[in-house]
């Protein structure tokens, strides 16, 4: 196998080539054959460079070019996030449009539900060995199901309810007049003024909404279809997750009604305010 030389020592064949030397001078000078200097010259002619462009990395050989690799460190893996086909950019750009005009994040309060039943406790992954799939017993029926309504604003839960089945229209109701207009500023423009609501049809109470905006705040409806536009849905994810990671003790736990006001009340301004963030508010 042919000796191979440092890039400093081909780069030095360079510049006395370039001084105009021989090939034989400079073969003495640097002590190697006519053949590596003749091979560096005419790379050099031909390339511009003294190291060949095309001679790949020594080893075996790489799954990846270096190309590929370029493109691959500008990838991460994220969570795929779900959008409806059934929603309508137009609606959610004049949203946002309109939106940023009227209001300001202080003044938000953000009110939607969730529900945490058995399943709720499931982990998502685990570990097993290579070409062993990962299994683990887990509850297919959903037994008790109890309701989380929260009020977010961009620095905490304002007002939370949760208690056992399903909500209806009176509970939602009795929760807003109870625990959000109690706590809130019912005075346009001021901070926590501003109540914001999906699209679900039992928040269209229009007894509801005409009782609000008599007390002087404003009711604004999200878009069809656009639970991103939402912070409290981002922080459901963290409710959730903290569920799953605290298994232990929410399963230990006699009152799960104690058990979730817990888990909400691990919801910090900071994490408030990220919410709001990663929904375009901030």
């Amino acid at each position: 196998m042919p000796r191979e030389f440092s890039e400093d020592l081909y780069c030095h064949i360079v510049y006395l080539y370039t001084d105009g030397l021989s090939t034989v001078d400079i073969a003495n000078t640097l002590h190697m054959s006519k053949g590596v200097v003749n091979k560096i010259k005419k790379r050099y002619n031909r390339w511009a460079c003294v190291i060949n462009p095309f001679k790949g990395v020594p080893g075996r050989r790489k799954l990846f070019s270096r190309r590929d690799m370029t493109i691959l460190r500008g990838l991460v893996r994220e969570k795929l996030q779900k959008a409806a086909l059934e929603r309508n950019e137009i609606v959610r750009a004049h949203y946002l449009a309109t939106f940023g005009e009227h209001y300001t994040q202080n003044q938000l309060i953000f009110i939607d539900e969730s529900a945490k039943d058995e399943r709720s406790l499931s982990r998502l992954y685990g570990y097993s060995p290579r070409n062993t799939p990962v299994q683990k017993k887990v509850v297919f029926i959903r037994g008790k199901r109890y309701t989380i309504l929260p009020a977010l604003t961009m620095e905490e839960f304002i007002g939370i309810d949760i208690f056992e089945g399903s909500y209806d229209r009176k509970k939602f109701v009795d929760f807003v007049l109870n625990q959000v207009v109690p706590t809130m500023n019912p005075y346009y423009p001021g901070d926590n003024s501003v109540i914001v609501m999906d699209n679900a049809r039992i928040h269209h109470d229009n007894e509801l909404v005409a009782l609000l905006e008599g007390l002087g705040c404003h009711v604004v409806f999200l878009p069809p279809y656009s639970p991103d536009f939402n912070p409290i849905e981002t922080a459901f994810s963290t409710i959730k997750s903290w569920i799953r990671h605290n298994r232990d003790f929410m399963k230990a736990c006699n009152d799960p009604v104690y058990a979730l006001l817990v888990v909400c009340s691990q919801i910090s301004p900071q994490m408030a305010k990220s919410y709001f963030e990663a929904s375009i508010y901030v």
